[in-house]
């Protein structure tokens, strides 16, 4: 099988340490009793199942939330076990699997499986080998960079994965490296194959090993990431005809070039990956084309079917599975017609009252002056709301690729299919319309894989598809869960774009700082305070980075806040008071608790210690303990995780 790669980071998860009511003193225990005399009230039909009633909520909110779930699946092989977004990813995956039904009422998709022919593979095979001699036939370096470009136009990945993504309001081609074992070959034969001899496939190790090194430096480099972020002030602009600059024997201008930017607007670009345009420019003719053929050869390989006994179904499926596939945007099309409507119309409602509590909760502050509240509205008011699917679908359209009536073979259609992806993307380039940016995102985000996020530069939110479904969200359960699970989410997200790398984007998605500087200030001392609490927070062997999940932290505290008032606006609306409103707040925090559980082993543990984002664990009970209405309504006075009021934290 072929291996992928992902540019987008997943919401993160979480890891398994317990209290036992056996470590708590005489004082402690007294209040267990106390308040298992309150059990009646606190059970509920969504979330018994994985309580743990012998634990003191006001001890470990995590194992009281889910402790019983946590029991249930013990860590007994991998690093993990996990909870509530496993079941997005198998999900997810089981709507691949299920290709037939696919396949069934799709003209691509049935006209893929109709030009499926193993029999046609020495046909195939010769197609490729005629691409492979072009390369072969090429004279100089400079040519040799073009032609990889003009490669990439057909999808493929030398050196760079090019994909749109909607960036400062308009529709931009963003460039990241692909993983090195995007080349890699399991396989000796195929080389043997596809007439690689032996000492270029020596060679060709060599290639890679010298790109595996230096991909390794470029992503410490970009933070971590293998990605290209663009300020507005770095920005590739597309542009065309006599606005065109200079050119360059650049190797990365040449390359990119065949996609409408001309050189002078490139060079934030190289300054960015100058070690990737050097690596190219010190590499021989010889190599250059070794490398080419290597990427073309590893990526159609899956497409060309040598086994007679192959099927249909397994040879889409391995199309259909692949990162910034050239059919997601159809794929998400048929995907969404599997989620109930009024999910959607729920959810796009829950937006809508967190974005109405936020508003709220800003003009609150204290220490804000009104000045940056009214800049913050601004902002949070432009904030798009990318929820499963648009309102209009009637552009979707423009972005699916089609295939023509005459009749052709399975790899050809393939590699129409992706020059098709391309060309659509080039005529998008700078184009406004939000309905572009939302079919942009689905190319590098389908709406079948969970994700969410907020992107500074273009002021927006996106949340696919699958998070509009259980376990995330169902509108037929209680509003208490949908807050505390997709609305805690949504929450996150918004908060997002007033964290302290958030503060400094305006509300068109431009670099420019809208905080008085005197608000920024109060800011960064409140931000400090979180940071010092959050370095103290600890979960088997995990210990956080306070300054490294900064953000995040912040994103989680003020989802919660945010969802906190949204959920009362909604009850007092409702006429929900006394028992029962208690009831559904509790439910509420357990919600969130069952949002993020997992059992996870040290080593995975460990793994966190450089993540951008808590230990799940530590991102409940690091943000419960935070809110007073928590206290009041689990009728917390003391315990090992009581913060004294004035200890405890609210930003936004």
């Amino acid at each position: 099988m072929r291996k992928y790669h992902s540019l987008t980071a997943v919401l993160m998860l979480a890891g398994i340490f317990s209290w036992s009511l056996m470590s708590c003193s005489v004082e402690d225990h007294e209040i267990v009793l106390q308040y298992n005399e309150h059990k009646n009230i606190v059970e509920s039909s969504e979330f018994t199942p994985y309580m743990d009633m012998n634990t003191f909520a006001g001890d470990d909110f995590y194992q009281y939330a889910v402790g019983k779930w946590l029991a249930e699946n013990p860590l007994s092989y991998g690093e993990s076990v996990n909870g509530t977004y496993s079941v997005f990813s198998e999900k997810s995956k089981d709507f691949i699997d299920n290709v037939e039904a696919i396949i069934a009422g799709d003209e691509v998709f049935k006209r893929l499986k109709s030009d499926f022919n193993p029999s046609a593979a020495s046909a195939d095979l010769k197609l490729l080998m005629q691409k492979l001699a072009a390369i072969d036939a090429v004279a100089t370096k400079e040519d040799m960079y073009k032609k990889m470009g003009e490669l990439m136009i057909e999808g493929y990945s030398s050196p760079f994965v090019l994909v749109p993504s909607p960036f400062c309001r308009r529709v931009e081609i963003v460039v990241s490296l692909p993983e090195p074992d995007h080349f890699t070959m399991e396989n000796e034969a195929l080389k043997d194959r596809y007439q690689f001899s032996r000492e270029e496939a020596v060679q060709m190790e060599k290639v890679i090993n010298d790109w595996t090194t230096l991909v390794a430096k470029e992503k410490k480099a970009l933070g971590g990431s293998a990605c290209r972020t663009f300020d507005e002030s770095l920005y590739l602009s597309h542009s065309s005809g006599a606005g065109r600059r200079a050119s360059s024997n650049a190797p990365l201008v040449l390359m990119l070039q065949c996609t409408g930017y001309g050189a002078g607007e490139l060079t934030s670009l190289l300054e960015d990956y100058k070690n990737i345009n050097q690596f190219f420019a010190d590499m021989s003719l010889a190599d250059l084309k070794r490398f080419t053929k290597y990427v073309m050869v590893n990526r159609d390989d899956d497409f060309i079917i040598l086994n007679p006994e192959a099927k249909a179904e397994d040879a889409i499926k391995v199309f259909l599975m692949g990162d910034y596939n050239p059919l997601n945007v159809r794929l998400s099309a048929l995907y969404n017609k599997t989620i109930p409507a009024a999910n959607r119309t729920a959810a796009v409602e829950m937006a809508k009252e967190y974005r109405e509590a936020f508003r709220e909760r800003i003009n609150k502050l204290t220490w804000m002056s009104d000045v940056s509240k009214a800049r913050a509205i601004e902002k949070l008011d432009a904030m798009m709301l990318m929820i499963g699917w648009t309102d209009d679908e009637s552009r979707r359209d423009e972005w699916m690729p089609k295939l023509t009536a005459q009749k052709s073979s399975y790899y050809e259609d393939i590699c129409s299919i992706y020059k098709q992806m391309f060309q659509i993307i080039l005529k998008k380039l700078g184009s406004k319309d939000p309905y572009d940016f939302f079919y942009s995102s689905e190319i590098s985000t389908p709406s079948f894989q969970n994700n969410a996020y907020y992107q500074r530069s273009n002021n927006n939110i996106l949340i696919t598809t699958n998070a509009l479904k259980q376990p995330m969200f169902d509108a037929k359960r209680s509003d208490a869960f949908n807050y505390g699970t997709l609305g805690a989410i949504i929450g996150h997200e918004m908060t997002h774009g007033f964290d302290m790398a958030g503060k400094d984007y305006d509300k068109d998605g431009l670099k420019k700082a809208w905080m008085l500087p005197a608000d920024a200030e109060a800011f960064a001392k409140l931000s400090q305070k979180q940071i010092d609490f959050f370095n103290k927070q600890t979960y088997g062997v995990y210990t956080c980075n306070g300054l490294l999940t900064r953000d995040e932290n912040i994103a989680d505290l003020g989802g919660l806040y945010i969802g906190y008032d949204a959920l009362m606006k909604l009850l007092d609306k409702k006429g929900v008071s006394g028992a029962e409103r208690d009831r559904q707040t509790r439910d509420y925090f357990r919600a969130f608790g069952y949002l993020w559980m997992e059992n996870s082993s040290e080593n995975y543990q460990r793994g966190f210690l450089t993540s951008d984002h808590s230990l799940s664990p530590v991102r409940v009970l690091g943000n419960v303990y935070q809110l007073n209405e928590f206290y009041r309504v689990f009728h917390i006075q003391n315990g090992k995780r009581f913060l004294k009021p004035e200890e405890r934290i609210e930003i936004w």
